[in-house]
C-alpha cells in the first residue's frame, strides 16, 4: 500500500497510525487499512495536533475497532476451520482413567508394541507357516499349540484407538493427508528419518519388552524399577539425539 503523508500530526500519533496500517495490511485486511488511512486523513483536517490528548483518545478507539475486527473475523474462520487441541492435563487425567479401567476390567494394563509383533507372526505364519511355527520368537511365544497370534487383547486395543483416533479428527475438523514437518525441511526426508525411527523404536521395544505405553503407563504406575529405568533412558537418549535431527523441524 502507497505510503500516505501524515502532515504535521504528533510524532507519538502518527507512529501509531503508521503501525496499525502495516498491522491491518499484513492481516489482509484491506477495509481496516483504509479505515486506517482515513483517520489519518480525518485528524489532519481536524488539527489534531492541538489537541494531541484527543487525538490519543481517538486512536484508542480507532486500535480497539481494528481489534475487534480482526477478532471477529477470526471467529468466524475458527467456526470452518479445525477445532482446537485439547488441554493436555485433561487428555492425561482420562488417559490415566483408561490405564485404570484396564486394569479393573481386565486385570491388565495398556501397551502398543506388541501389535505389531503379533501381526508381523501372523503375517509370516500365512506365507511361511513351517518355518514360523519352528522360529524360536514366533513360533514358540505367539504360535504354540496352535494359538492365534492375534487373537490377543491389546490387538482389540489397537484397533479401539486407531479408530478413536479417526473419529476424534473428523469430529475437530482435522482430518486430512499431510506430514507434519518444518517448513524448511522436505518432505522425503521426512518420511525417511520417521520410517527409521520407527524401525529403531520397534527393534528397542522387543529387547526392552514394552514401549512408552507398556513399560512408561503401565510398569510406571507399578513402581516398576525397569520402567523407571526405562523412561530415564528414553528421555535422555531422546535429548542426546535431537541435536542430530532438530532441522526438520527447524524453520
Amino acid at each position: 500500500m502507497k505510503t500516505h503523508p501524515w502532515g504535521k500530526l504528533p510524532a507519538c500519533l502518527s507512529r501509531r497510525i503508521r503501525k496499525l496500517e502495516a498491522y491491518a495490511t499484513a492481516q489482509n485486511q484491506l477495509p481496516l487499512a483504509l479505515y486506517t488511512v482515513s483517520f489519518a486523513k480525518t485528524a489532519q483536517r481536524r488539527h489534531y495536533k492541538r489537541n494531541s490528548e484527543h487525538a490519543s483518545n481517538v486512536a484508542n478507539l480507532m486500535e480497539t475497532a481494528i481489534m475487534n475486527e480482526n477478532a471477529t473475523s477470526n471467529a468466524a474462520e475458527d467456526d470452518s476451520g479445525p477445532k482446537p487441541y485439547w488441554n493436555p492435563y485433561l487428555a492425561g487425567l482420562l488417559l490415566g482413567g483408561a490405564l485404570l479401567a484396564s486394569f479393573l476390567v481386565l486385570g491388565a494394563g495398556l501397551g502398543a508394541s506388541a501389535v505389531p509383533i503379533r501381526c508381523g507372526a501372523w503375517i509370516e505364519n500365512l506365507v511361511a507357516p513351517g518355518h514360523t511355527e519352528g522360529s524360536e520368537f514366533f513360533g514358540q511365544k505367539y504360535l504354540a499349540d496352535g494359538a492365534n497370534p492375534m487373537r490377543y487383547y491389546l490387538v482389540f486395543m489397537f484397533i479401539g484407538t486407531f479408530l478413536g483416533g479417526l473419529l476424534s479428527a473428523v469430529l475437530a475438523r482435522r482430518m486430512k493427508v499431510s506430514v507434519e514437518r518444518g517448513k524448511a525441511f522436505g518432505a522425503k526426508p521426512r518420511v525417511a528419518l520417521a520410517l527409521a525411527g520407527g524401525v529403531l523404536v520397534g527393534y528397542a521395544s522387543a529387547l526392552a519388552s514394552g514401549c512408552t505405553s507398556g513399560q512408561a503407563l503401565t510398569g510406571g504406575a507399578l513402581l516398576a524399577n525397569g520402567s523407571i529405568i526405562f523412561m530415564l533412558c528414553v528421555f535422555g537418549g531422546g535429548y542426546a539425539a535431537a541435536y542430530f535431527v532438530r532441522r526438520q523441524w527447524h524453520d
